[in-house]
């Protein structure tokens, strides 16, 4: 304030040499940990998808991470948003379930695995 900044501004926009310079502040979610969102622009992903999903930026231990997204249908299912090469897929969860289950594993087994839930949940 002593040198003639204002009081309340919380930054960001600088003038360097006359020209006008912005600052903008990159927000990197947190490793390995579920962000869940509600964004209107999710139904524009297609017709059944709703306005609600849930966030992750998976990290491995070289430091190198992806972020994923899975969207909840308005028909009761999932789906799961993936990026290669700076194009999005969409994968039915059911069928990333089944990709990631031993060969022959039932559609029945993989339903009550998810119902169970962890042996130590309360």
């Amino acid at each position: 304030v002593a040198l003639g900044e204002e009081e309340y501004e919380l930054g960001g926009y600088f003038i360097v040499k006359g020209i006008e310079k912005v600052v903008r502040m990159i927000i990197v979610s947190r490793r390995n940990h579920l962000i869940g969102l509600r964004r209107s622009n999710n139904t524009n992903r297609g017709p059944r998808f709703s306005e609600y999903s849930v966030s992750i930026r998976c990290a491995r231990k070289d430091q190198t991470s992806r972020s994923n997204h899975l969207h909840f249908l308005t028909s009761g299912g999932a789906s799961l948003r993936i990026t290669i090469n700076r194009q999005e897929f969409f994968l039915p969860v059911v069928l990333v379930l089944k990709a990631l289950m031993p060969s022959g594993t039932s559609d029945k087994q993989i339903f009550d695995a998810v119902l169970a839930g962890a042996d130590d949940d309360d």
